[in-house]
């Protein structure tokens, strides 16, 4: 999508759109570097922002059993946010889309908060805006980076393997738990261990 359209338009090599993951870092910016000069990153940003906003609904769908996690938490009244390195309009413009929008009290993204994940701004932010502590909360993450963001925010943190990081790779940072899905999660926080 967005990252095609910017190496075409700098006459880079492509490669085959399912590669993608192969190549998807923790932010934007060093995703990029992997093919753009420090002078045309800032070039590419707004080639490829420009390409995914056209598309980007189109091609976003839940990961299984995540509507359901949702509603499920919701209804047993679980506060819930989003923190998300993605670009904050993107953000909400996927969680509107998906209708979903009404479950979520805080949804900050990249823009929002003066610095992205690996930093702790973003859940600081949702946080403050929920009006929750960090020792109450639960930070849930598919990425490395995303255990680290947890982590330096004072949140327990929660892993769930998928397309980027194996279980194997996520337990090297030592998240306090390691879910198999998202039903997990559901019945991890409904029915806590203590």
């Amino acid at each position: 999508m967005g990252m095609m359209e910017a190496l075409r338009h700098f006459g880079k090599e492509e490669f085959p759109p399912e590669d993608l993951t192969k190549y998807l870092k923790a932010d934007l910016q060093t995703t990029l570097a992997q093919f753009f000069t420090p002078e045309e990153i800032p070039q590419a940003v707004p080639v490829m922002r420009k390409r995914y906003e056209a598309v980007y609904l189109n091609h976003t769908r839940f990961l299984d059993g995540a509507r359901e996690a949702i509603e499920s938490l919701s209804s047993h009244g679980i506060t819930l946010g989003v923190a998300s390195n993605k670009f904050g309009r993107f953000s909400r413009g996927v969680i509107a889309h998906l209708s979903v929008a009404n479950y979520f009290k805080s949804v900050v993204g990249a823009g929002d908060v003066p610095r992205n994940k690996p930093f702790p701004d973003m859940i600081h932010a949702c946080l403050k805006e929920m009006d929750l502590r960090a020792d109450d909360t639960v930070f849930v993450g598919d990425t490395l980076t995303d255990i680290e963001t947890g982590k330096q925010a004072g949140v327990d943190v929660y892993a769930l393997p998928g397309v980027l990081y194996s279980k194997t790779e996520l337990a090297r940072k030592n998240p306090r738990r390691i879910l198999k899905d998202l039903k997990e999660l559901v019945e991890s926080i409904r029915n806590p261990p203590f």
